[in-house]
This record gives structure tokens, C-alpha cells and sequence, in this order.
């Protein structure tokens, strides 16, 4: 498995980013990657009128680059969410770390996967996660425990869970606690090391009996 250095990325209450991108105190979901096919956030924000008919005070932010940057500013305009997505390109190291420990919801709408360090860092973050059932996110997220898994291409079950979670404080509390103590006692860079070290020595033992 990947790792995360669970003493990097902690809960925050730090209010920076969300008075930089005009978020306040309303309901923020924030998503972090590349802006490319494989992350499916096309379906994210074809999701997005639904979650605002529920919460329609909700942002999200989109923090990343790539080639599909320019068609996903498009569709968000053609939606009219020009005033509920939000677009913050590249973010660095100290405001990324503060936009996962103030989010309320991380989301990752991929369409395929295979360990993601976003959504480590987001568990480590304290923060509940909503993702697809793509490559290894089932790994990490136990839905009903630490977030919710949907299938991958299904606006509607996207908005669905993360409605839920924004109607209730104590249930994204709950599972973000759970995520935490999860990134602390099973995906910690020590843990893994140590169990990649072990998989190295067993195998030189298996070839030197």
C-alpha cells in the first residue's frame, strides 16, 4: 500500500483558504487531483444541482491541473454553478493541508484507481470521504464507517451520500474520527515501510534457504 505521514495532515480550524476562495462558513467539498479522464469529475459535477437543491449554500473546490481543465470550467458554466465550483488550479503545500483539515466532505468521483494518497491524506485530515468503488478506494474507505463508496459514473448516488453527510454534523464527525484513527493504525509510512521491508526479507530467504 501507499502511506501517509499521519503527523503532516491533521484536522484544522484554520480559516485561510476558506476566506481566499469565498467559502466562509458554508458547506465545502473538496476534491484533489489531476483534472484527467481517469477522475471522473465530469459525474461530480453533474451531481452538484442535486446536492444544491438540498444545500444550496455548498462549494466545492477543485484543487488541481490538467488537460481536462478548460472542459470541466465549461460544463460547470453551462450548469450555472459558476458560483458553487470553484476552480483553485495549483495550491501549495501549507493551503493544501488546511483545505483537507476544514473541508467538511472529500470527494473522489474516479473512474478508476489504484491507491489514491488523496484520499489517505483526507482520512488523515480527519475528514469523512465520499468516493467510487474504483481500483483499491474500498481499501481505505469502509463505507458506513469512514464515508461512503458509490459506483463509479452515477451522479445521483454522489450527491446522494454527500447530501447526507452535509445534513448531519455529527455523522461527518463520527466518520472522520474513524478515518483518522484508520490512516493512523493501518496506512502510517512506518507501518508500510515496515511491511515492505518484510516483504523484501522474505523473499531473499526464499531465494537463499
Amino acid at each position: 500500500h501507499n502511506g501517509i505521514n499521519v503527523g503532516e495532515f491533521r484536522p484544522s480550524t484554520d480559516r485561510n483558504v476558506r476566506a481566499q476562495y469565498g467559502i466562509g462558513d458554508d458547506p465545502m467539498l473538496l476534491f484533489v487531483g489531476r483534472m484527467i479522464t481517469q477522475k471522473g469529475l465530469p459525474y461530480l459535477i453533474d451531481a452538484m444541482p442535486r446536492v444544491l437543491g438540498a444545500h444550496p449554500r455548498a462549494k466545492l473546490l477543485l484543487v488541481g491541473r490538467g488537460s481536462a481543465l478548460k472542459g470541466l470550467r465549461a460544463k460547470a458554466a453551462a450548469l450555472g454553478l459558476g458560483q458553487s465550483v470553484i476552480f483553485a488550479g495549483y495550491m501549495g503545500e501549507q493551503d493544501l493541508k488546511e483545505a483537507y483539515g476544514t473541508c467538511d466532505v472529500f470527494v473522489l468521483p474516479s473512474v478508476w484507481e489504484v491507491l489514491p494518497i488523496a484520499v489517505l491524506e483526507a482520512m488523515s485530515s480527519g475528514r469523512p470521504v465520499v468516493c467510487t468503488d474504483a481500483g483499491g478506494d474500498r481499501e481505505m474507505v469502509r463505507d458506513g464507517v469512514n464515508g461512503f463508496v458509490v459506483p463509479s459514473r452515477d451522479p445521483a448516488a454522489l450527491a446522494d451520500r454527500i447530501s447526507l453527510l452535509l445534513a448531519d454534523g455529527t455523522v461527518r464527525g463520527r466518520m472522520g474520527a474513524a478515518g483518522r484513527k484508520i490512516a493512523e493504525e493501518e496506512f502510517d509510512w512506518k507501518l508500510i515501510a515496515a511491511r515492505t521491508r518484510r516483504v523484501y526479507e522474505d523473499l531473499i530467504k526464499s531465494r537463499n534457504p
